[in-house]
């Protein structure tokens, strides 16, 4: 069962992390749950990577392995980045947020989703 979670829990997750995100832009959520959804994040994704390595050793899921490492510094330096901008109290407009949120978060949806339904 835990393999099918890490299989399939991902294409969830994704837009749900996105949809929070959108939510927290939008005034609906908080600054301090937007950060603190941000930590979770990373944390999920060194779990993931940690408790997937050995599944991901070679073809299509070693290229996802790259992205997820990859990502991972990405992410950290997505909340410094949210810290900073909270410190300054500084930030692009509200619609240029939502939509570019929007659009990563619907183009990252859509790879997780085909890849879990080609895996």
């Amino acid at each position: 069962m835990f393999r099918r979670v890490r299989e399939t829990a991902p294409a969830g997750l994704v837009p749900a992390a996105w949809a929070f995100a959108i939510a927290g832009h939008l005034g609906l959520v908080g600054e301090r749950p937007v950060l603190i959804a941000h930590v979770v994040m990373v944390v999920l994704l060194v779990a993931f990577v940690v408790l997937s390595w050995g599944d991901m050793r070679r073809g299509v899921l070693r290229a996802w392995r790259l992205v997820i490492l990859a990502g991972i510094p990405v992410t950290l330096a997505g909340v410094g980045a949210y810290l900073a901008a909270l410190a300054v109290g500084t930030a692009p407009s509200a619609s240029s947020r939502i939509a570019g949120l929007a659009l990563v978060g619907v183009g990252q949806t859509v790879g997780i989703v085909d890849a879990a339904a080609r895996y």
